[in-house]
């Protein structure tokens, strides 16, 4: 048995400084953000002590244009509510964006918590609910996980590397010998893209990238990694080598993540489908590019149930 750390969670939209360049930083951002009701000592030491009520992930800044210290527009999706926050861009984290200290910021009129999760009055009257997610919930206790979790991912060109490429990653619950993942036990999706463009193989080792940092939450005992690039697969199993400079960076990256998982005693396993056994990231890849835009969407349902043992 382990206590987590995080509260509630609703879907924000964080966006670049208007001085970052759009040619080569992501614009906006759309992700599940974590809210705390009020600050604890416990969460000033996760957050290493610092005052700032907004936090995130230095891999999400880095890509956005975003450092420590600027004060940045955040959208609260589901009500439109928009705030200016400072931020403070910390790596480590196991969450990629947390909302903190609310009435610092002159935002909030009050805010209440029970069993259902967070109310929280803003100023100008909108109410925003964060329902209490038992996947990622603060301040309970979770037993320890004894489940299999399927990752795929892919990326799309459109036969333009100069052009934007889309990458996309769903993580469904399954089995070791689960071969058809259904949207009944989809956990989380995302899509995304690289502005500068790139390579397939380059936009599906980001998706993989983004999906494993996922997955990595989930609170499983393995992850079985699947995508339809067989050079991608061969090259993380070992079987080929990176001899392109581009690409190393990205392979890098993943096996650190894997090592990671590893070090949580989370076993990853990677494996090649035919592409006609993609679909849902191809999809969602395609979505990326056409979109040009970031998301990534926890489905909550599936993940209390799996989270629960329902």
């Amino acid at each position: 048995m382990r206590p987590t750390l995080l509260s509630g969670a609703v879907q924000v939209r964080i966006f670049a400084p208007e001085e970052s360049h759009p040619s080569e930083c992501i614009q906006n951002w759309s992700i599940p953000g974590w809210v705390f009701p009020m600050a604890s000592p416990s969460v000033g030491w996760g957050l290493k002590g610092t005052s700032h009520p907004t936090v995130l992930h230095k891999r999400i800044a880095d890509q956005m244009g975003i450092v420590d210290g600027d004060e940045i527009e955040v959208e609260f999706v589901e009500y439109g509510v928009h705030c200016v926050l400072p931020v403070h861009v910390q790596d480590g984290l196991s969450a990629p964006f947390l909302i903190n200290g609310m009435f610092r910021t002159g935002y909030l009129e009050s805010m209440t918590m029970d069993n259902n999760g967070d109310t929280m009055v803003f100023k100008d009257g909108i109410i925003v609910r964060s329902g209490m997610q038992s996947f990622w919930s603060g301040m309970r206790v979770v037993s320890s996980a004894h489940h299999v979790v399927i990752l795929t991912f892919d990326g799309c060109c459109k036969n333009n590397p100069e052009g934007p490429s889309g990458y996309g990653f769903a993580i469904h619950r399954g089995k070791d010998d689960t071969d058809h993942c259904s949207m009944g036990d989809l956990l989380v999706q995302g899509y995304g893209y690289s502005p500068s463009g790139g390579s397939s193989n380059r936009v599906e080792y980001a998706g993989l990238t983004e999906g494993l940092h996922w997955a990595k939450l989930v609170h499983t005992r393995k992850i079985i990694v699947r995508g339809d690039s067989e050079l991608v697969i061969k090259q993380l199993k070992g079987e080929y080598r990176v001899n392109d400079a581009a690409l190393k960076k990205y392979h890098s990256n993943v096996l650190k993540l894997v090592e990671l998982a590893n070090q949580g005693k989370i076993e990853v396993e990677f494996q090649h489908i035919r592409r006609e056994k993609n679909q849902i990231a191809d999809t969602l890849a395609n979505m990326g590019t056409a979109l040009k835009e970031n998301t990534v969407a926890v489905i909550w349902e599936n993940c209390n149930k799996l989270y629960l043992g329902m």
